[in-house]
């Protein structure tokens, strides 16, 4: 019979280069396509086990070819070859057909290591969006837990690229991505860059769709929230602050848009707007802390001469809201009367009005009948000193939900310097 052996040997170690030399060609896709770092996941897990069968039949023909030849010796090398044959012929398609499948291929970045996860997730972030795959897209963006340290790493490097941001489906992605879940404190805490670095880019390149649609998915966030946390009114601050104003705090200048005012006017009426949606949304928790965070984010946007008429409008509602519930703390009370002196020190050159000047007096002493009722009589002069209050007599009464004993106006114009406090 003829010999076998050298031939099934060479043949074998034929078939085994060529399936090397298509795993190469799945590795240049892989590394194309994705990310670099996903070969050896894709070598070991797909193409492993045929790799490892022709390196056995390879292996059991060099065996054969060192024995002494014999009938069944020449059986089995043409079994081998033929099996050898076999494997790579089928071992090649199934290795193709899964690198064909993406999300099996995405799916294999949870398998990586910490140090080279969040590398793998950005390259396939930023060829997936350069590929214009919204699918592919989409999935990678929901890979990192909501929340999480990897997520903010992941997004916060995104909205660095504006390049990649000029497309509005991945702006989408990406804001979808930062309110998939539940808005909690942590979450905030650690997204917040994330939100107003998406949103400024958005204003700097007049994108005032996605403007838009920030604002209202970020206060549907926060509507969701467990609670209203410090973390919270920092993001809502960030978005109204640079809605106004370009650059720090402390030294920025006024935004202005040259292709789209009306736009950023209409984008500024609607963030001002979602402040009465926010307010129902904190009253709703029924958190006192909730509330005085608040109260001190309005304090903060009057400081930042951010719409004063729209945020002393709160005052009336914020104190009639949260009154029966008690979640009126000092703190509160304090900040909403700052606000009032500040929103009197932004109108001063329309002081000449009586009738913004008698609004922000009604406001102010409703708020002081509030600080006297909730025992807080000791600091009435200071905060109303605070608030700029000082008409030449006491403003007409605001209509109450909540009912207060005559004898809380009689204290608080007593406190303040009147004799009474006329009924309307």
């Amino acid at each position: 019979m003829r010999d076998l052996a050298l031939p099934a040997l060479e043949g074998a170690t034929t078939l085994l280069a060529i399936y090397a030399a298509g795993l190469i060609f799945v590795a240049q896709h892989v590394a194309d396509r994705y990310t670099p770092f996903l070969y050896p996941k894709v070598a070991t897990r797909i193409g492993g086990l045929w790799l490892a069968s022709l390196t056995l039949v390879t292996g059991l023909a060099l065996a054969l070819a060192l024995v002494r030849l014999s009938r069944w010796t020449n059986i089995a090398d043409a079994v081998l070859l033929v099996g050898a044959l076999f494997f790579t012929i089928f071992g090649l398609f199934k290795t193709f057909q899964g690198a064909a499948d993406r999300h099996r291929i995405l799916g294999m970045v949870q398998f990586l290591s910490n140090e080279t996860r969040i590398a793998a997730l950005r390259d396939l972030a930023w060829n997936s969006a350069n590929q214009g795959d919204v699918s592919s897209t989409e999935f990678v963006l929901s890979l990192p837990p909501y929340g999480s340290i990897e997520q903010f790493e992941l997004t916060d490097w995104i909205t660095q690229y504006s390049q990649l941001l000029e497309q509005s489906w991945f702006r989408h992605i990406i804001l979808e991505s930062l309110t998939s879940g539940e808005f909690t404190t942590q979450a905030a805490e650690l997204l917040r860059s994330t939100f107003a670095r998406l949103l400024v880019c958005c204003l700097d390149h007049d994108w005032y769709d996605s403007v838009h649609e920030i604002i209202v998915a970020t206060v549907r966030a926060i509507d969701t929230a467990p609670q209203f946390s410090m973390y919270h009114k920092y993001i809502m601050f960030d978005l109204g602050f640079n809605l106004y104003y370009v650059g720090e705090e402390g030294s920025a200048a006024q935004r202005r848009s040259g292709r789209g005012p009306e736009q950023l006017a209409d984008a500024r009426d609607l963030y001002l707007s979602h402040l009465t949606t926010l307010r129902r949304s904190i009253i709703r928790m029924n958190d006192p802390s909730g509330v005085t965070e608040f109260c001190q984010l309005l304090e903060r946007l009057a400081y930042a001469h951010i719409g004063p008429f729209h945020v002393s409008s709160q005052t009336y509602d914020v104190v009639e809201d949260s009154y029966g519930d008690h979640l009126l703390e000092k703190d509160a009370l304090e900040s909403l009367a700052n606000m009032i002196g500040q929103c009197r020190y932004d109108w001063g050159e329309y002081m000449d009005s009586k009738e913004i000047s008698e609004d922000l007096d009604r406001l102010a002493a409703h708020l002081a009948l509030y600080i006297v009722a909730l025992g807080y009589g000791n600091q009435l002069g200071r905060m109303m000193g605070n608030a700029r209050f000082g008409p030449q007599k006491m403003p007409q009464r605001c209509a109450m939900e909540n009912g207060i004993d005559e004898t809380v106006y009689a204290t608080v114009a007593r406190t303040l310097g009147y004799r009474r406090w006329p009924k309307n």
